[in-house]
């Protein structure tokens, strides 16, 4: 039960710069071009955390990755200048990431492969929901001008939960067997789909506020980024209770999430609005569906490198939506998710054929 209160903290931590990015913005005098290179930092941090969570991975490491968490989002509450920010927001992402991976990993050790798409479907869910929280906790301080509280309440949190795991004991992790990607060309291509999806992800969660706000002057689009991630926790469990075909699924969802996306970033206020809630249904199933077929292909040690594909995709596309929307329009950075989704149908039909022509079946 802590792993699924820990997985909400980082659910409102993954979310926290998305709402108070137009304070941050003003506190430190930063443009679009430079608030996308801010955006990307929490990303970058996650790489090492994963990573690391690949190769240290013991209950220790979750309860000492909670106390780094919440240090690293003290500094952030009460940074000075824009530098302590992002080292605070670095080791934020690093701490999420050992987190994330972490806590996946030694949730579905000791299962059978049959329990554990639907344990990683119920963690994640608790991930959803603190997503759908942030925004409307943030909101609450935003209505009073404030940002720095909301950084310093999840720092509380992850300090106490991290306290609570002092008592529990630490499983060592099931051996796994070795994975084979490095020789899977169709592995390769999905993750490469995995970055497409994430960064597509990261554009519209970090940037939605701030374009509402700035093209159509709605007060309230923190709810909108909280029914966006509504629609993706609901969208994870219909998706985890029904049984649709993998690929006709997967390819539908990116199809979907592309038509939102050019909708949401060139349509009217209400239409702007209703697509980026529609996006969500979209976004709900395409991670864990690639992860599925990259773990299918590799193995399951490979979750580790299609996570930090997906980090560095997040990292890469919030910072180039940014400049794009400095330097071109502001919907064009928005749209930008729409030509990842686009890829991710491209990558994952790609892999499916190569992956065909690597077993010797006929395509």
């Amino acid at each position: 039960m802590i792993f699924n209160f820990l997985m909400l903290t980082i659910g409102l931590v993954q979310l926290v710069l998305g709402p108070i990015l137009d304070f941050v913005m003003r506190d430190f005098a930063l443009d679009k071009a430079q608030a996308g290179l801010v955006s990307m930092t929490y990303m970058l941090g996650n790489v090492p955390g994963m990573l690391l969570s690949n190769r240290k991975l013991s209950l220790k490491g979750i309860r000492l990755s909670s106390f780094l968490l919440a240090l690293a989002l003290g500094l952030m509450a009460g940074a000075p200048e824009v530098w302590f920010f992002l080292i605070g927001l670095f080791f934020a992402g690093m701490a999420a990431g050992y987190l994330f991976t972490g806590m996946a990993a030694l949730s579905t050790s000791f299962l059978p492969q049959e329990h554990k798409a639907a344990t990683l479907s119920r963690l994640y869910a608790w991930l959803g929901i603190g997503v759908v929280l942030g925004p409307l906790y943030s909101s609450l301080w935003q209505q009073q001008g404030l940002w720095r509280p909301i950084p310093a309440s999840y720092a509380i949190a992850s300090l106490a939960l991290g306290i609570f795991l002092a008592g529990e004991e630490s499983p060592a992790p099931a051996q796994q067997a070795e994975s084979s990607f490095a020789s899977s060309l169709g592995f390769w291509l999905i993750c490469l789909g995995i970055f497409f999806y994430v960064g597509a992800e990261s554009i519209t969660s970090v940037w939605v506020v701030k374009f509402l706000l700035d093209e159509f002057q709605i007060p309230w689009s923190n709810f909108v980024l909280g029914g966006l991630w509504l629609n993706i926790t609901l969208g994870r469990f219909i998706l985890a209770k029904a049984h649709f075909p993998s690929l006709p699924t997967l390819v539908f969802l990116a199809l979907w999430s592309t038509l939102c996306s050019f909708l949401a970033a060139f349509g009217s206020a209400t239409v702007s609005v209703l697509s980026f809630l529609a996006l969500g249904f979209g976004f709900s199933g395409i991670y864990s569906l690639l992860i599925d077929r990259g773990a299918a292909l590799a193995g399951e040690r490979a979750i580790g490198i299609l996570g930090t594909a997906g980090v560095l995709g997040a990292a890469s596309g919030s910072a180039l939506a940014g400049f794009v929307a400095q330097s071109l329009d502001f919907p064009w950075g928005i749209a930008l998710a729409g030509f990842n989704t686009l890829g991710v149908v491209l990558a994952v039909l790609g892999s499916e054929k190569l992956s065909r022509v690597e077993r010797g079946e006929n395509i």
